[in-house]
């Protein structure tokens, strides 16, 4: 198994994985994802540090129509920003839901598991991060 975007998933050995993202130490905010510099104030002084794997959602979108290329997915589908404690968010697909039998609101709960999007040239297993509401 292998992240589709190293700077924002780690796959661990053990098959577990860890959402990253920095803390400036100039200005304290917290972002999704590694960054050269902090971009609020531009400070290349910060930590890296794991997120969450739960969140809440900050908003969302339902698309009736599938995106441009080889969409493997459902239609329609939700797409949500997910925010995580501590300020940081990122957007991501919210899977395993019922459109006509659930209601969303912002504010709702969610857990953070990766799927396999895709396989390499070598067969391999290239994972993303999804968003879905708890059991």
């Amino acid at each position: 198994m292998k992240s589709f975007k190293e700077s924002e998933l780690r796959i661990l050995p053990s098959g577990d994985f860890e959402l990253l993202g920095i803390r400036c130490k100039d200005c304290q905010e917290v972002v999704f994802g590694l960054h050269p510099l902090c971009p609020n104030c531009s400070s290349p002084e910060y930590e890296q540090i794991t997120l969450a794997k739960q969140g809440k959602i900050r908003n969302y979108t339902i698309l009736y129509v599938p995106p441009h290329g080889e969409w493997k997915g459902p239609v329609p589908y939700v797409i949500a920003e997910i925010e995580f404690p501590g300020g940081a968010s990122t957007t991501t697909q919210l899977v395993d839901i019922d459109l006509a039998d659930t209601r969303l609101e912002v504010g709702m709960p969610v857990e953070i598991e990766i799927r396999e999007a895709d396989k390499d040239e070598d067969g391999e297993s290239i994972m993303i991060y999804v968003a879905k509401l708890p059991s």
